[in-house]
């Protein structure tokens, strides 16, 4: 079992095979990914696992789930794990998090990552927002929450320099990033609504945000 204790700049791995529950301590490796630039918190980092599968479920005690983790509201990561070393495999930006509205994008979900707030399964994670899919930021009112899923698979657009145009293709194409590629939203019922924002925080003009 993997844990990172929150506050402590360190995450252990304790041996279980043989129930003698040995403790080791776990390096995190971030230099194979290109995705992220950003700072790096190892107090801060939120860890969790997949989900088991009920239809092809593995006994096998060496077996390990996709881990993935995150340390602020704007990317989930996804790491490999293997000889006491978690690898960050790959990013996965919010919608519109804090670098994609620098880089132009509009269509801001206001996702907070928390553990209660966030779910992964064996195809998708699952983010909840505070605001409905359709919103516009400061042109339309907020009429309810919704949940943001993403499709693991996704192979997204980079831009790590974010001024919106996918890497691959500046200076030559200058392909436009997809900023929603993999996301799917879906509104849920104003019962549901978890979070209540004020139109304070929404900078509302005239009861729109």
């Amino acid at each position: 079992m993997i844990f990172s204790e929150g506050g402590v700049a360190a995450i252990y791995y304790y041996e279980t095979l043989t129930y003698t529950w040995a403790k080791s301590t776990v390096t995190v490796d971030w230099g194979t990914m290109t995705s992220y630039t950003g700072t790096i918190s190892l107090v801060d980092l939120v860890l969790r696992q997949t989900r088991d599968n009920w239809l092809s479920y593995s006994a096998d005690e060496t077996t390990i789930p996709q881990i993935v983790g995150f340390m602020n509201n704007d990317y989930v990561f996804m790491f490999d794990f293997a000889s006491l070393t978690l690898t960050a495999a790959d990013s996965i930006a919010m919608p519109c998090g804090t670098d994609q509205v620098t880089a132009g994008c509009t269509a801001r979900a206001w996702i907070t990552l928390s553990g209660e707030w966030f779910d992964i399964g064996v195809n998708y994670i699952a983010v909840l927002s505070p605001v409905n899919c359709a919103s516009s930021y400061q042109a339309s009112a907020i009429t309810n929450a919704s949940v943001r899923y993403y499709k693991l698979d996704t192979v997204w657009d980079i831009d790590t320099n974010n001024d919106g145009i996918i890497d691959s293709t500046a200076g030559d194409t200058d392909e436009a990033v997809v900023w929603d590629k993999g996301w799917t939203c879906m509104d849920v019922p104003t019962s549901f609504n978890w979070q209540a924002e004020t139109d304070v925080f929404w900078q509302a003009p005239s009861g729109t945000w």
